[in-house]
This record gives C-alpha cells, sequence and structure tokens, in this order.
C-alpha cells in the first residue's frame, strides 16, 4: 500500500504523519494492520478504513506527548511525512 497517497486521498498530508506496529517494522503478518499517527493534536478515537483492500487504524498524536505509555508506542516508527522535520527531532 501507498502511505503517501492514502494520506492525500484522506486529505491527512498536513500534519506529521508516521507508521508504526508490525507494518512499520516491516513485518508482513495478514493479521497485521497499517497503524497510522497523524501528528496533528486531535483528540479523536481511533479509527478503522480499509483501503486498497487493507486494513489501515488511524491514530492522532501530539508531538509535545510526554505520556510513557504513549510514547512506547512510537519505537520505530517510519516517518510517511515530515515537511518541517518535527516529527524527525520528536523521534531523536
Amino acid at each position: 500500500m501507498n502511505t503517501k497517497k492514502f494520506l492525500e486521498k484522506y486529505s491527512l498530508n498536513n500534519f506529521p504523519s508516521g507508521l508504526g506496529g508490525c507494518k512499520g517494522e516491516n513485518q508482513s503478518y495478514d493479521c497485521c494492520e497499517y497503524n497510522i499517527t497523524i501528528f496533528d493534536n486531535k483528540k479523536e478515537d481511533n479509527s478503522i478504513i480499509e483501503y486498497e483492500n487493507e486494513l489501515v487504524k488511524l491514530h492522532h498524536g501530539s508531538l509535545s506527548e510526554t505520556k510513557s505509555n504513549i510514547l512506547i508506542q512510537y519505537h520505530n516508527m517510519q516517518i510517511i511525512f515530515d515537511e518541517q522535520w518535527e516529527l524527525r527531532m520528536f523521534l531523536s
């Protein structure tokens, strides 16, 4: 799946975003969905979208997150979109 096209289709390409979970770690198990986090500071619930016969679990995050139980989920995240390098600096 082309994650950049997914972001464009759903108008999510205005915010830094990353791919996590097993797909983000280059593991392709049949049971793995695409875990995409959009760093838009929204407090929305996660949503699941079917795109190109794949499941995408969409998360919302904040670049000012400090809770360790959430930060650990960003470990090994692959950056999809980060025009201003904000996500790259946050992850480092």
